[in-house]
């Protein structure tokens, strides 16, 4: 998107221009915003649902990446199961919270500890960017609406994810509010003289996603424009125009062409980007069986080992009685024993196995940038009013 785009706007009834300058998302560059001429109404966001009661005892939550975090064990094992994958265990998780990392983002974990399974928890990626930021200015002093794009995903939480609405400035009091499970939002109380930036973060249990940022160009104060005065009534009729010619039709309102990011596309350093967070998939490693060497005892006899050999100590550990060296002959075998799995293995009977989630191909069109997929597009041609 270019760095200035066109707003509509109606405030007190007079047609106004709202001009916004895209700012650079943070941390990474966001969606401009583009131009819109609908009137939207006003949307006052729903109050979250109060907290419920803390739940005592072990608790699992998908607070971190593609990873659950389990509390309250007590020390006893941890175990997860999904189905087509092997079992993950810790088996001696200690005093700290159990924390497994790597899982598949989007599957549903059933969570044992000790003997009880506390349920189904879902694995999750941090929320992608909020795109399409547009930010309207309605009649209502001080009062904007913003509206956004951005798609549910299993494997960032589905509907489950909420959005931080701000207005920030240097010259007044941030504003901000917290909606769910809609796209628009009315943010109220602004200050009319005061340049704000506006911004929407997505989040979930597993962290925040990028914000999107769009920055005024002229206050509220500015877009209303002076209140126009009342006419006079006047005292005698008006007289009545005398004809002239047919006057020429106005000129059609002049345009210009704009390059701007493809839809769902995020401009960044002047180049259109799209990013995709990893999938993976499972890989079953197998390794043969490792031993060591083990004697087992089979008996053991009291006998007499015969005179002392050196004079002062017997042979096989025995003791000196009468002058001669009595104490246990034990007899056994040294056999190979099979070792216990390494840490992370288990053992199916016929070698050491586990599951590792390895990264897959990037889609089509999509390069691996080392911590996401990103894809980047040309800019294209778009037709505005001048």
């Amino acid at each position: 998107m270019s760095n200035r785009t066109l707003v509509s706007a109606c405030i007190a009834g007079i047609a106004a221009t709202v001009v916004f300058t895209a700012l650079a998302a943070s941390p990474a560059d966001a969606e401009d915003v583009v131009a819109d001429s609908s009137n939207h109404g006003m949307l006052v966001a729903a109050a979250t649902a109060s907290p419920t009661a803390a739940r005592t005892g072990p608790q699992a939550v998908a607070s971190l990446p593609r990873g659950i975090v389990v509390t309250g064990h007590d020390g006893q094992p941890v175990s997860l199961f999904a189905s087509g994958q092997a079992p993950i265990r810790k088996s001696r998780p200690g005093k700290a919270p159990a924390t497994f990392t790597g899982l598949k983002a989007g599957t549903a974990y059933t969570v044992v500890v000790g003997a009880e399974s506390l349920g189904l928890v879902t694995a999750i990626d941090r929320p992608a960017v909020a795109t399409r930021l547009l930010v309207h200015a309605l009649g209502a002093a001080g009062t904007v609406t913003l509206t956004w794009k951005y798609v549910d995903l299993k494997t960032t939480g589905g509907s489950a994810v909420s959005f931080m609405l701000s207005a920030t400035s240097p010259s007044a009091t941030s504003i901000s509010t917290r909606v769910a499970r809609t796209r628009s939002a009315t943010l109220s109380g602004l200050d009319s003289t005061a340049l704000y930036t506006f911004s929407v973060t997505a989040s979930n249990s597993a962290g925040k996603g990028l914000s999107t940022t769009a920055g005024m160009t002229k206050t509220l104060a500015q877009l209303a424009g002076p209140v126009p005065p009342t006419a006079p009534v006047p005292t005698t009729p008006a007289p009545s125009p005398t004809p002239t010619a047919t006057s020429a039709p106005a000129p059609a309102p002049s345009t210009t062409t704009i390059y701007v990011c493809p839809d769902t596309f995020v401009e960044a350093s002047g180049v259109c980007r799209k990013t995709m967070a990893y999938t993976y998939h499972t890989v079953t490693q197998t390794a043969p069986f490792s031993y060591h060497s083990q004697f087992i005892q089979t008996s053991s006899t009291w006998r007499d080992f015969g005179t002392d050999w050196s004079g002062t100590t017997c042979p096989y550990g025995g003791t000196m009685h009468d002058g001669h060296c009595v104490g246990w002959d034990i007899q056994g075998v040294t056999t190979q024993v099979k070792d216990d799995p390494p840490s992370g293995w288990l053992d199916d009977g016929t070698s050491y196995v586990r599951d590792t989630q390895v990264k897959d191909a990037p889609p089509a069109g999509y390069a691996d940038d080392g911590s996401q997929w990103v894809r980047t597009v040309a800019k294209e041609a778009r037709v505005v009013a001048a």
